[in-house]
């Protein structure tokens, strides 16, 4: 039993072994995956290319449905004042009072984006970044 398991042992030992080659030249071996590499980067330059082409038609893309979005929100922004101060008038205000409500209304919504705008902008920055460089500014300075 023990020498019908040694046999079997072997067989498949034989068997997974890759048939006996000739060894390669190194010249030939080292121009191989020179070869290999040139294939790889070739095909890898191929695939960027393609990314950046196709990141580029989309954000042209996403810029014209911008431009479509843009478009649509004004003329709803138009027509929701319009409905307001026909609402308005109809409600009694004359149209001078109707109009200066929606441009005081419409006032307020400026200057209050313009006011939250310009505190988001104030936030924008590295600061942390540059106090963990050594950069910080405002440190520096005292």
């Amino acid at each position: 039993m023990q020498h019908a398991q040694d046999q079997a042992r072997e067989q498949v030992t034989q068997e997974s072994l890759p048939p006996e080659t000739e060894p390669v030249p190194l010249r030939e071996a080292a121009a191989d995956v020179l070869d290999t590499i040139h294939r790889q980067l070739a095909a890898l330059l191929e695939l960027f290319t393609l990314e950046i082409q196709y990141s580029g038609l989309m954000f042209i893309w996403a810029a014209a449905l911008a431009v479509v979005v843009a478009l649509a929100a004004f003329s709803v922004w138009g027509l929701s004042v319009s409905a307001i101060v026909a609402w308005l008038h109809s409600s009694g205000w004359s149209w001078a009072s109707a109009l200066a409500a929606m441009a005081l209304a419409n006032g307020i919504i400026v200057f209050t984006s313009l006011w939250l705008i310009r505190r988001a902008l104030l936030r924008v920055g590295i600061n942390s970044t540059r106090q963990v460089l050594g950069m910080d500014v405002q440190n520096a300075a005292e």
